[in-house]
């Protein structure tokens, strides 16, 4: 055992013996708080994956206000039209029954589940839907201050309400993948549905914070209604008179209350796992340590279980993106060097193990893209993508006109290549191997992870950003292109995640005409390789490796958690709307 490995384990089991206590005291959360008293085997304790020693935004609901995040707990009083199992290939009803496209894929019906109703009373019709869809279209095509509205105005004209069970969406286009695109909630993906008879009287609606209790905001058609909202945790109780069960759609679930705690830190998360004191966790990339954890409670688990990969492959493959709004990547050939300057085989070994995998595309190796990936092999190879060659990166350099300075850093004209490497505590294993890489090749970063770098990157307030790509592809390429597509362009200051900020009119009109052609069309492989042959030549991003969820489940409380065996979700809870579903699904373990 190393030096570094015996302090961490030490460190463990100092904070496991401080935390002893904390699982008896979760018996009584929310007692003095004037809620009732629920036992620690129906409440279901939740380590947040917002970053920070307290929860953020606890105070706002409004999941389309810009830079709220629900994932602090108030998801769970949130449920979607559907939901996607990307493992089975499963589309889930839920408020929905069914939908129905046209014959050109210009407009789509959707059929609500009878008997739906907000958390006031109001039944949930297809006004809400329609209303939900309008306003957000509305705000798109004009103020462009609601998250999700962009998304709506490109691909929606209008929703039409049939009667109260039945709305159509008409597209701006033919979009033969809208109701994945827009409409269903897998991941952190997809959209909240609002009460159109509350929000209709509401006028500035991105600052409107949908979150007072005492009118019972925010309505919801969950299972589960906020109850307690402070920086230190969140709370959701069970609503016994859940239309789901009054309609016998589904049981009540089993937990009766949610509460949700910050993660702060790993070792925190460590130490509460071991306790007892949680019984999900966020994202514990250091892969000893989730060892070690299990090792101390047999009780834990992962979705592979004790076994490598100790998790499961999300969508989320990590890049160092470039900020193309920042001049100092003016130059590809820049870029290109510092590409070889990283052996990111190395960083994938040290960081995990060897439990993950390189990667060397913007995509996720899910089954249904790997063709696509395959085929373009020779362009990665063309481009020695992924590969280690300091020889090649300083060749790179000097073209562009860059000697060494006194400290041995790039620089030309006085300034120096490199810059802040903005990332979130996911990505804490790799930042200083990213960071020390890139270094010795000359290159002046820093990598910084703050509860404040989320913002900072979405903001594009920073020169570089580690992370992985939002709203990428599962089962078709488009997703992953759209991303790098000029309409999701935004000046600096203006919230996105899609990072690489990436404007070229040859790589959109690529992806452009992959937009009405049907997921599996044989015409679509040919336009991939198109657009990631530009893509390639301008080097938005250094690919790094694929991504795979580690996180911690907790069995003394709870059983029936999503793995292998049972793959009916991703388990993270940093999915906005999936954890949702997580939390139907787990049974009491005795």
């Amino acid at each position: 055992m190393d030096r570094n490995g015996s302090i961490k384990r030490r460190t463990l089991l100092a904070g496991a013996a401080t935390l002893t206590g904390l699982a008896r005291q979760a018996e009584a959360q929310g007692v003095g708080a004037g809620l009732k008293e629920v036992p620690r085997n129906r409440t279901y304790i939740v380590a947040s994956t917002v970053d920070g020693p307290v929860l953020t935004n606890v105070n706002n609901a409004n999941f389309y206000a810009p830079g709220v995040d629900l994932r602090n707990g108030l998801m769970y009083a949130t449920e979607p039209l559907f939901w996607y199992n990307f493992f089975k290939d499963e589309h889930i009803p839920w408020l929905a029954e069914s939908y129905a496209y046209n014959d050109d894929f210009t407009a789509m019906t959707i059929k609500l589940r009878p008997g739906a109703a907000w958390s006031d009373g109001h039944p949930f019709t297809a006004r809400d839907v329609a209303y939900t869809y309008n306003m957000l279209i509305e705000n798109g095509t004009t103020k462009r201050n609601l998250r999700q509205a962009a998304l709506f105005a490109d691909r929606a004209k209008r929703a039409e309400v049939i009667d109260d069970l039945t709305v159509r969406i008409v597209f701006t286009r033919p979009d033969p993948r809208h109701v994945f695109a827009v409409t269903t909630n897998y991941f952190a993906y997809g959209p909240m549905w609002v009460p159109e008879h509350v929000w209709s009287t509401v006028e500035d609606k991105a600052g409107f914070t949908f979150l007072d209790l005492e009118k019972g905001w925010p309505l919801t058609t969950s299972a589960w209604k906020v109850v307690s909202t402070a920086p230190t945790q969140i709370i959701c109780d069970r609503r016994e008179d859940w239309w789901g069960a009054k309609t016998g759609f589904r049981k009540l679930p089993a937990p009766e209350r949610i509460i949700t705690v910050p993660s702060i830190s790993r070792d925190r998360i460590a130490q509460m796992a071991v306790s007892n004191a949680i019984d999900i966790s966020t994202d514990m990339q250091d892969v000893s340590l989730l060892q070690e954890i299990m090792r101390r409670n047999p009780k834990l688990t992962t979705f592979s279980g004790a076994k490598p990969p100790f998790g499961n492959l999300d969508w989320w493959p990590i890049s160092l993106f470039f900020n193309s709004t920042d001049e100092r990547w003016n130059d590809v050939r820049v870029r290109r060097a510092m590409g070889f300057a990283m052996n990111v085989k190395q960083i994938v070994d040290v960081a995990s193990g060897g439990a993950s995998d390189v990667s060397r595309t913007p995509f996720p190796n899910f089954p249904p893209l790997l063709p696509y990936i395959r085929s373009f092999d020779d362009i990665v190879e063309k481009n020695r993508v992924g590969v280690f060659d300091l020889a090649e990166s300083e060749r790179l350099m000097k073209e562009a006109g860059y000697e060494r300075d006194s400290a041995k850093f790039w620089a030309k004209d006085g300034k120096r290549a490199g810059g802040d490497i903005q990332g979130i505590s996911i990505v804490n294993q790799i930042g200083p191997l990213v960071q020390q890489q890139l270094r010795r090749g000359g290159f002046d970063v820093t990598f910084y992870s703050t509860p404040d770098s989320s913002r900072i990157m979405a903001n594009a307030q920073c020169s570089m950003m580690l992370s992985g790509h939002s709203g990428s592809s599962i089962f078709d390429p488009l997703a992953t292109l759209e991303a790098f597509h000029s309409k999701n362009f935004a000046p600096v200051g203006s919230p996105s995640f899609y990072y690489a900020r990436m404007r070229n009119p040859e790589f959109d009109a690529a992806v452009d005409a992959i937009y009405g052609l049907k997921p599996g069309d044989p015409a679509i492989m040919p336009l991939v390789r198109k657009a990631m042959e530009i893509w390639y030549r301008l080097v938005p991003e250094i690919p790094i490796q694929q991504y795979y969820h580690r996180l911690p489940m907790n069995q003394t409380y709870w059983k029936n958690w999503p793995g292998t065996e049972n793959p009916y979700m991703p388990p993270a809870p940093n999915h906005v709307s999936t954890s949702v579903y997580i939390a139907h699904m787990v049974e009491p373990a005795g």
